[in-house]
């Protein structure tokens, strides 16, 4: 709308014929000027509407993630409250159970002792074995080093083997 206005305002002095030189090469160079403006500012204009269009982008994948972070605390709690209400079922047999028969609690706390050192054994078990898969990997890092150095050797023998070879081979 502002070029349209001032190509008017330009084209009416013009013909009016009444307007230097100096004043026509500044109004034309207020028109060009505005024209970089106008043009910088579609420039900026395109950059906000790409910037918004990601924006909404996210927006619509966060919504996205949202709704299915709210089904999986959804199912999560329905899990914890069927958890809950198993626990209550399990408490409520085993006060019965209690209150039954003493051979039964006598049972039942042998069964208690066997399951805590069946963990602890568990635990210990899971101690050793990290402590051997640790001791392998440092194994197996150390075969790595020897190999390599080997090797090194290897080369350096094979190397001093060829220059006997070759300084040998001048003597004959």
């Amino acid at each position: 709308m502002e070029k349209y206005i001032s190509t008017l305002i330009l084209c009416s002095l013009l013909i009016s014929g009444c307007v230097t030189q100096k004043k026509y090469d500044e109004l034309l160079a207020d028109d060009v000027r505005k024209e970089g403006e106008i043009q910088d500012l579609d420039n900026k204009l395109k950059d906000a509407n790409s910037k918004v269009d990601e924006l909404n982008a996210s927006l619509n994948q966060l919504g996205e993630e949202n709704g299915l972070n709210k089904n999986s605390l959804a199912q999560a709690t329905e899990d914890l409250n069927d958890l809950k209400t198993e626990q209550i079922k399990l408490r409520t047999l085993y006060d019965n159970l209690l209150k039954n028969s003493g051979k039964q609690n006598r049972e039942l706390a042998l069964q208690q002792e066997r399951l805590l050192d069946m963990e602890s054994s568990l635990t210990v078990a899971t101690a050793k074995n990290d402590a051997l898969s640790i001791d392998l990997l440092e194994r197996e890092k150390k075969v790595e080093e020897l190999e390599k150095v080997l090797a090194d050797k290897e080369k350096v023998v094979f190397d001093l083997k060829e220059k006997v070879n070759n300084a040998l081979l001048s003597f004959k």
